[in-house]
């Protein structure tokens, strides 16, 4: 089931990569992310809430899509990792982006956006952070994003918030803050 997902994930994005680029306004790019997330458990406590005890993460990607006018898809993998707890998350989704606004400011180019996300999560915590058995899960995700791309004359940072519903029984959902790079070529 994994196989094809990401199977369906790659040759969505090669599809619109490869149309873009027949309309010539196209541009392929590479890159990179990091930044804090948060794992919250699917705990849920006597008031209702969801149980977030310590699980502040380190967030890393690699993503590699295209964009065309006002839209961008991404192939993205990423990896959170909670050391303190012994939680880590990998990632594999597209994203799907759409510029709002394109504001040019001397050199450099201001497009806010908005986003959703779609993909598998692979949940792994030991026994030091469930208090009982290791875990070893996984589960698509869904989720949504906002951010800000900077762009410059081949290069792009994004500054972003991340959400991602992830459909596993230990785990509601991830939040991440991510500063990434992109490089057009």
């Amino acid at each position: 089931m994994t196989n094809k997902i990401m199977m369906g994930c790659i040759s969505f994005l090669l599809c619109t990569a490869i149309y873009a680029e027949s309309k010539g306004e196209s541009k392929t790019f590479v890159g990179l992310e990091a930044g804090p997330g948060k794992i919250f458990n699917g705990v849920t406590t006597t008031l209702g809430d969801i149980s977030d005890s310590d699980n502040d993460t380190v967030v890393y990607g690699f993503r590699i899509g295209a964009e065309r006018n006002e839209w961008r898809s991404t192939l993205l993998y990423s990896y959170e990792e909670n050391d303190d707890n012994n939680q880590d998350i990998s990632k594999g989704m597209l994203t799907v982006d759409y510029f709002l606004i394109d504001y040019e400011h001397s050199s450099a180019r201001f497009r806010p956006y908005i986003g959703l996300n779609a993909g598998y999560a692979f949940y792994q915590a030991s026994n030091e952070a469930t208090g009982s058995g290791a875990i070893d899960e996984a589960g698509p995700l869904y989720g949504a994003q906002a951010g800000l791309s900077i762009g410059f004359s081949s290069l792009d940072i994004d500054l972003l918030y991340r959400y991602s519903s992830i459909d596993i029984s230990e785990v509601d959902h991830s939040e991440s803050l991510i500063l990434g790079v992109n490089y057009f070529f």
